[in-house]
């Protein structure tokens, strides 16, 4: 008998055969290939398609980061793909915080080359590029727990986003050093 069975479902029907007291009994191996043993027959079945594992993704720790931070791209050609990206955002995130300054009324930092600051003033608050047109993205709450919100009309302006349309490592840099930049 051959099935097409993913890990989970595997294991699934080893457990419900166990429970019913069948004979038939699924499980996988330490290779990744999932076999079905039927006790009743002396069978056993190689199912069909293995189990490809998922490549599992290191993720850098703050310690190897700041060990590679300076170190000249041509001598990182050993790292993956994300753990560059890992480093490239690490090195831009150091950056921003070092270019932070008290300019007026706000704060302002320089992220990947554009000028940011952070106004709480009003009720929905904004990030503001401080580009020609001065966009605003609009949020709610601080650190981690920002969210998207809609500016009332007043506020809106007219370079008026949310929070989510600023790119994605422009915002989880916002939410991880969001004090630091009040």
């Amino acid at each position: 008998m051959y099935m097409n069975l993913d890990k989970t479902k595997t294991m699934q029907t080893a457990s419900l055969a166990a429970k019913n007291n069948n004979t038939t009994k699924s499980f996988i191996s330490p290779r990744g290939t999932a076999t079905q043993l039927d006790k009743s027959r002396g069978v056993r079945n190689r199912i069909v398609h293995s189990i490809t594992p998922m490549p599992i993704q290191r993720v850098l720790d703050d310690e190897e980061l700041q060990d590679w931070v300076d170190m000249p791209d041509e001598d990182l050609t050993w790292m993956d793909a994300q753990e560059r990206k890992q480093l490239v955002d690490y090195r831009l995130d150091r950056a921003a915080i070092a270019s932070i300054n008290n300019h007026g009324n706000y704060k302002t930092w320089t992220y990947d080359g554009e000028d940011y600051h952070l106004n709480l003033k009003y009720d929905t608050y904004h990030v503001t590029w401080q580009s020609k047109n001065r966009e605003h993205y609009f949020f709610k709450g601080t650190g981690e727990d920002i969210q998207d919100k809609q500016p009332t009309k007043q506020e809106r302006g007219q370079h008026a986003h949310v929070f989510s349309a600023l790119p994605v490592n422009l915002q989880n840099f916002i939410k991880k050093h969001f004090f630091e930049l009040l």
